[in-house]
């Protein structure tokens, strides 16, 4: 009875009729209210009034995480990839999750091998060729949620906090799968690394059809389920997030930039990487085999010794979303190629 004709400053007036209608939003309300007061700053106000009513609490998630790194020839670049995946632990709030980092090497000829032990990552070898690794790492790993990440890219500040709250930012069951929004070229601030940092993201989010070297995540259940990466040495990260998507939907996307080597940019320059990109791509959605395009692109004596899995390929770079589009419609792979789980 004293409810009759109250005003509240955040919801319109409630009388007897509607009291349990209107109470619909005058909790939400007064939830965000509460905590922001609780927090005292306008910075917490507006994140909480953002995400509404959830009281899930992202960063206090626990959970196992692997993080895979292919490796050939990465000495100079392997210890900061490490570093980055380590770096910003401290930051998370709660329980912090159980994380392993695997290198796996393909036989390098430097010394990439001791460097990953020395910075404290667990290291071991395969047989020469990023998909292989891919999932000899995987095997080894005891990690509940399983991150690929390539020996010559860093993951960005928060990486971890943010990475959960993507994953669980439907509200409900965490997302299968996903990646990071975009890349940023290392050292590069210049128009190309802007441009290309724009069009990933917009392939990203429109085609939802993220490269390798935006450090896909997938939980492990669902890794299985898809058969793993094909035992190749190019495309197999496009083949990948294409048997996730149509498994499972779209990716969980992390609004941040993995940093990446700048030295294929470099070394060929902007247009003709991106052509040399998007002329693998078309000819693998006409039925090119990966083989035979990892010959065109890598060259016969590279092909030999099992292909390469430190160098940035054309299934991980692309200068707009359009370059998604050619393997979407590719050959369909069989069954029967997928590599087996131990």
């Amino acid at each position: 009875r004293g409810m009759r004709g109250l005003s509240w400053p955040c919801a319109p007036a409630v009388t007897d009729v509607n009291v349990k209608l209107h109470m619909r939003n005058v909790v939400p309300v007064l939830a965000c209210c509460g905590a922001a007061l609780v927090a005292r700053t306008p910075r917490a106000v507006a994140a909480m009034c953002a995400h509404g009513t959830s009281t899930r609490a992202t960063n206090n998630t626990s959970i196992s995480i692997s993080i895979i790194i292919p490796c050939l020839n990465e000495a100079g670049n392997v210890e900061r990839c490490i570093h980055s995946t380590r770096g910003h632990l401290m930051r998370c709030k709660g329980s912090t999750p159980q994380l392993e980092v695997i290198v796996v090497d393909g036989s390098s000829t430097d010394a990439s091998a001791n460097v990953a032990e020395g910075a404290g990552a667990k290291v071991i070898m395969a047989v020469r060729g990023r998909g292989r690794q891919l999932n000899e790492g995987a095997a080894a790993a005891h990690g509940e949620l399983l991150l690929f990440l390539h020996a010559d890219s860093q993951l960005p500040a928060d990486w971890l906090a943010a990475l959960q709250e993507a994953r669980h930012r439907s509200g409900q069951e965490p997302h299968k799968w996903g990646c990071f929004e975009s890349i940023q070229l290392a050292g590069n601030t210049g128009w190309v690394a802007a441009v290309l940092r724009k069009g990933v993201a917009f392939r990203t989010r429109l085609l939802h059809m993220p490269y390798g070297d935006q450090a896909i995540f997938v939980d492990r259940l669902a890794f299985e389920a898809v058969g793993g990466f094909q035992q190749w040495r190019l495309l197999e990260d496009v083949d990948m997030v294409q048997r996730l998507h149509q498994a499972y939907g779209p990716p969980a996307i992390v609004p941040a930039p993995v940093q990446v080597s700048a030295r294929r940019w470099q070394r060929l320059g902007f247009v003709r990487t991106c052509l040399v990109n998007q002329a693998i791509l078309a000819a693998w959605a006409c039925g090119v085999p990966p083989d035979t395009l990892a010959r065109w692109y890598y060259g016969p004596s590279t092909v030999a010794t099992g292909g390469t899995a430190g160098d940035t390929s054309a299934s991980t770079v692309s200068c707009s979303g359009v370059g998604a589009l050619a393997p979407a419609s590719g050959p369909a792979r069989g069954k029967s190629s997928r590599p087996s789980q131990r």
